[in-house]
C-alpha cells in the first residue's frame, strides 16, 4: 500500500462530522478572492467570459452575448464553457472554447448566478495566490434581494445584471459590491427584418408564447397565455397559439397542468424540440403577436426580441421588460401583486410578492391587437425603436466597453 492509499483509508476512517466542516473550511480558504474594483487590471492581463455557452436559456443568451459584443468591438477574448458542469448542454455553439488561462491575474465575467460561483471559481482553477478581476454576471427577477446569495460577495469584485429592475432588487443589500445594468444585446437576422407595412393583419393571426420548464412553471405562466388566447379566440381556427416549449416532458407531473390547459384546442400547436437559433428567430418572424403573461422576468428576451423584428406584444406589466416596454411599445395587461407561495422552490423562503396577470384584459387587449392594424404598425415600429435604443448592438457594445474598461 503506498502512501497516498494509506492515507485514504485513514480518512475514511475519520468521523463526517469533521470530514464534512472540514471539507467547506478548506474549500472556502483555498478558493481565490476577487481582485478589487479600486485595482485596476494590467492592460496586457487576459480577460475570459465562463458561462453556459450551450445551454438555450437567459444565462447562456447573455454569456454568447457578452462574448460577441466584445469581439466585434476589437477585444481578445477567451471564452471557458460550464455548461456540462452547471446545466445540460441542449444547443450547438460556434464560439470557439478555450481552457481557463494560467495568468495570476485578468478580468473574469462570470455568468453564472450567485449560487454557483464558488462551485465555478473552483472548476476554473482560481485559487488563492491569483489577484483576477471577477465580474458576477447575475440574472434575478423578483424586488428583494434573494436569499443567500451574499454568500458570494467576497468571490466577486462587482456585479453585473439585466435590468434596472434587477439591479434595485441586488442593491437593498447593505453590503452589496458595484452594480451595474448590462442587457443581453438584441440582433435579430437581417433577412428577418420585417419592413412596418408587413405588419398588417393576417389570417391565421398568429399568437406566439414561450417557457422553459427549467425557469420555472409558475414564473413563465404559459398557462396564462393559453387562458388568454382561448378567451379571446375560443377554437376560431383563424387565431392559432404557437406554444414553444423547452424541458417539459409530456406524462410528468410539470405536464398535466399545461396539458388540462390545452384541452386538445385544435388551435394549439405545442412545438417541443430544440431548435437552433436561426429556426427560433424564424418562428418569431412569422408571429401575428407575442404573448408573455409572466409572473417575474429579470429581462424578457423573448418579449425584447419580438419587439426588435416588428412583433407587437402582449405582456404583463411589471419586472426587467420595463426596461424597454411601455404602453406606446407594447400591449400592456393588468396585474395585481400576491405573495409567492411559501413552499415555491426557489422563492418560497422569501415572503416576496410577484404579479398576477389579469387574464380577461389579455385577452381584451390580444382581441384589441388582432382588430386593429394601424395599432400593429405603431407598437411594431415603436417596440423596434424602443429595442434599438436600449439592448440593440450599439447601446450594448457602448456599455459593456465602458464597464470593462473601467479603472475603479
Amino acid at each position: 500500500m503506498n502512501s497516498t492509499e494509506y492515507t485514504k483509508r485513514i480518512w475514511q476512517f475519520l468521523p463526517k462530522s469533521f470530514r464534512n466542516p472540514f471539507w467547506k473550511w478548506y474549500n472556502h480558504e483555498t478558493i481565490g478572492r476577487a481582485r478589487s474594483s479600486k485595482k485596476p487590471v494590467p492592460s496586457h492581463a487576459p480577460i475570459v467570459i465562463a458561462g453556459m455557452f450551450r445551454t438555450a436559456s437567459g444565462l447562456g443568451a447573455w454569456a454568447r452575448s457578452t462574448y460577441r459584443v466584445l469581439v466585434d468591438a476589437g477585444y481578445n477574448v477567451i471564452a471557458v464553457d460550464l455548461s456540462d458542469h452547471l446545466a445540460s448542454a441542449d444547443i450547438q455553439c460556434d464560439i470557439p472554447f478555450s481552457e481557463f488561462p494560467k495568468s495570476r491575474t485578468g478580468t473574469l465575467i462570470l455568468h453564472v448566478n450567485a449560487p454557483e460561483v464558488a462551485i465555478s471559481l473552483r472548476k476554473l482553477g482560481l485559487r488563492r495566490g491569483r489577484s483576477w478581476r471577477v465580474i458576477g454576471a447575475w440574472a434575478w427577477e423578483l424586488d428583494v434581494f434573494p436569499t443567500g446569495w451574499d454568500a458570494a460577495f467576497p468571490l466577486v469584485s462587482e456585479i453585473w445584471t439585466l435590468s434596472d429592475f434587477s439591479a434595485n432588487s441586488l442593491r437593498q443589500h447593505r453590503s452589496a459590491p458595484s452594480i451595474d445594468v448590462l442587457p443581453i444585446c438584441v440582433s435579430p437576422p437581417g433577412h428577418l427584418v420585417s419592413e412596418r407595412e408587413t405588419r398588417s393583419i393576417r389570417k391565421p393571426f398568429k399568437v406566439l408564447t414561450m417557457a422553459d420548464a427549467l425557469s420555472t412553471l409558475s414564473r413563465k405562466n404559459p398557462i396564462g397565455a393559453i387562458q388568454a388566447f382561448r378567451k379571446a379566440f375560443e377554437d376560431d381556427p383563424d387565431y392559432q397559439l404557437i406554444l414553444k416549449l423547452r424541458n417539459f416532458q409530456p406524462g410528468t407531473e410539470q405536464w398535466k397542468p399545461l396539458e388540462a390547459a390545452l384541452a386538445d384546442a385544435a388551435n394549439i400547436e405545442v412545438i417541443g424540440e430544440n431548435l437552433s437559433s436561426e429556426e427560433q428567430w424564424s418562428i418569431i418572424a412569422d408571429s401575428s403577436a407575442f404573448i408573455s403573461l409572466h409572473r417575474a422576468e429579470g429581462f424578457g428576451l423573448g418579449v425584447a426580441e419580438s419587439m426588435s423584428l416588428g412583433i407587437p406584444v402582449v405582456t404583463t406589466g411589471w419586472s426587467g421588460n420595463m426596461s424597454f416596454c411601455s404602453d406606446k411599445s407594447a400591449c400592456l395587461v393588468d396585474y395585481s401583486m400576491t405573495p409567492i407561495p411559501t413552499d415555491y422552490p426557489h422563492y418560497g423562503n422569501m415572503g416576496a410578492k410577484w404579479a398576477e396577470p389579469e387574464i380577461d384584459h389579455a385577452a381584451h387587449q390580444l382581441r384589441r391587437l388582432s382588430q386593429d392594424p394601424d395599432l400593429i404598425e405603431e407598437l411594431g415600429l415603436q417596440g423596434r425603436h424602443r429595442i434599438a435604443e436600449y439592448c440593440a448592438s450599439e447601446p450594448v457594445t457602448e456599455k459593456l466597453t465602458s464597464l470593462i474598461e473601467r479603472k475603479g
